[in-house]
């Protein structure tokens, strides 16, 4: 049974059959016709009596022989439908696994888009089985819909030109989690079939990573942008900070007192602002030192205290042993005030800011708890408000540089992108919850020592005074050099000036035995830099080099310096900072 059952259920196997009987059919008749009248001439019937029983040897020899001649017949085109089916299936099997394995999505579709066959990686990038699709979703109902006209488009074109245009296309496919995914399509049509196989290959990630080196580039062409910048206006200011500085020394009207003090928040704001742009362009990290953040965050509660609106309310919670920890205090401080500051303005009419302070230890059980933190022991200061939130649609945004949804003119996009470099530099992490209309919670972790120490950061209270040694002033802003001057003059120094490298050179080689300190800015014109620092050295191997500059060094760790540098400031800096590292300097 099994014989005929091979050949009736399968079309190739019918259709050797067909011709197998053809061919017994042909010998059969052929052996009918010519038989007869072969047996005559070799056999007369009428000298044979027994001629008849020679007629049935014949019919019994002609199914033996056909017999024989159809089981060869049969045998032969078994093995060849054997062969076949053995390389249909090795085919079928072979086809199977690069629908399955090939490591895009792939959905085989009908004219109304209705999807027949998918493999496992559309479930995948779907979110739903075998089950669920085939033959019950259609195509474009994974697209999103502002990409439908683009894709029929697409359609239309691909089968315009035979499916000979070889390009995909980009669009965006939305998951059952309602995800979107950026995938590459290529369309082609079912050989022998009314239908087309969709290749899809996601390229979310590609996408982002993409938008990352398209932000990096942007950030390094900041950066550079940002540094000629920043020397520019730290040389504007410096002169502002020093002159405002010395007047307020010999002011005693109070109303002159508050303009100059307006004068020198302005002036500072303007240099927060410069450093702002630096530190996440460049990854400017600044001194670290031991400290307990109670101080700190009460020194900003008391800030937001003095300075927001009374409708609102600001609430406190610093708990107590909080744990010290290493950090710039300018920094924390900025850090803090840029996202209460955005919290008041998400607040017009009023609502509540909370700040809570309390120690945490991640462990590596609870990791999970908070994503992208490495387990260990952190100081935590949370900020809650009460604010309209954040949309959904922005969130990503959030930490970009230059990205603000504030009015033009009210806001840089310059905070938050501040405060997550912040959080770097310190090791530490940054992270938020928003839900839009309900306010936000931003926490910032900074790693924690894990004991007690403070570390006092008192200023002199007087301006140190030279003893009448010989300054020479190299810089190219005559208003920084002309403020230097009147300043060193006044607290008890002997100064010359030049404003350029060669001008500074040439003035050292005339007063090289007197000259004890040179100040010199670090980029100068005719003779810049290191250029300037070899031919000191070159006059007076032991000349002693303070450098200042208006942007940031190459080095700057102060230890990387080597004499003949002896010291270095960056612009702008105070009096008192002038004087205090010029004094440790001459009078170590």
């Amino acid at each position: 049974m099994k014989i005929p059952d091979r050949i009736l259920n399968n079309p190739g196997n019918l259709a050797v059959a067909l011709r197998i009987t053809i061919i017994y059919a042909i010998l059969g008749s052929l052996w009918i016709a010519f038989s007869d009248n072969l047996l005559i001439t070799i056999f007369n019937p009428d000298t044979i009596p027994d001629y008849a029983l020679l007629q049935t040897y014949k019919g019994w020899f002609f199914i033996l022989l056909t017999s024989a001649v159809l089981i060869l017949l049969i045998m032969r085109n078994l093995k060849k439908l054997d062969k076949s089916e053995l390389l249909r299936h090795q085919s079928e099997n072979r086809y199977r696994a690069i629908f399955e394995n090939t490591g895009t999505a792939i959905a085989i579709i009908g004219k109304d888009y209705t999807i027949s066959l998918v493999n496992e990686k559309f479930c995948a990038l779907s979110g739903l089985t075998k089950v669920d699709i085939e033959g019950k979703k259609k195509w474009i109902d994974f697209l999103d819909k502002d990409d439908l006209t683009k894709m029929m488009e697409y359609h239309r074109l691909q089968k315009k030109n035979n499916y000979k245009t070889d390009t995909n296309e980009e669009f965006r496919f939305i998951d059952t989690r309602s995800q979107t995914h950026h995938v590459l399509v290529a369309i082609a049509p079912v050989s022998g079939a009314d239908q087309n196989i969709i290749s899809i290959l996601d390229i979310t990630k590609m996408k982002d990573l993409e938008s990352k080196y398209l932000r990096a580039q942007r950030m390094e062409s900041i950066g550079t942008l940002s540094g000629g910048l920043a020397h520019d206006l730290n040389n504007i200011l410096s002169p502002v900070i020093l002159s405002i500085e010395s007047l307020q020394n010999s002011v005693k009207n109070e109303y002159e007192k508050r303009l100059l003090h307006i004068a020198d928040q302005s002036a500072r704001r303007g240099i927060d602002l410069v450093n702002q742009m630096l530190s996440f362009t460049r990854g400017v990290l600044k001194e670290h030192i031991t400290l307990q953040p109670r101080y700190v965050i009460k020194e900003v509660i008391h800030i937001l205290h003095a300075s927001f609106p009374k409708s609102i309310h600001i609430n406190s919670n610093i708990k107590k042993n909080l744990w010290s920890i290493s950090g710039n205090v300018t920094q924390i401080h900025q850090a803090m005030l840029n996202i209460c500051i955005n919290a008041r303005d998400a607040m017009p009419e009023g609502g509540e800011l909370s700040v809570v302070a309390e120690n945490c230890v991640i462990g590596i059980d609870n990791e999970k708890k908070y994503p992208g933190i490495k387990h260990g022991s952190y100081v935590v200061i949370t900020i809650v408000d009460t604010g309209c939130g954040i949309q959904d649609d922005i969130k990503d945004k959030l930490f970009s540089p230059f990205f603000t949804t504030k009015e033009e003119g009210k806001g840089t996009g310059l905070g938050l992108p501040t405060v997550s470099h912040i959080l770097t530099n310190h090791n530490g992490y940054v992270n938020f919850e928003s839900t839009h209309g309900h306010g936000s919670t931003f926490r910032l972790y900074f790693p924690a020592l894990k004991w007690k120490s403070e570390k006092s950061d008192e200023h002199l209270k007087t301006f140190p005074c030279g003893n009448g040694q010989l300054l020479l002033i190299i810089d190219d802003e005559a208003t920084v050099s002309e403020m230097l001057y009147e300043i060193l003059k006044s607290y008890n120094y002997e100064v010359l000036t030049a404003k350029d490298g060669a001008e500074g050179l040439a003035t050292y080689m005339k007063h090289k035995d007197k000259i004890d300190l040179v100040l010199t800015d670090s980029n100068m014109p005719f003779l810049e830099g290191d250029k300037l620092i070899q031919s000191l050295t070159n006059v007076n191997p032991d000349v002693k080099i303070f450098l200042t500059s208006g942007s940031y060094p190459t080095n700057k760790n102060m230890d990387n310096f080597k004499p003949p540098i002896v010291g270095y400031l960056q612009k702008p800096y105070t009096t008192n900072v002038l004087l205090s590292q010029i004094k440790n300097i001459l009078n170590p």
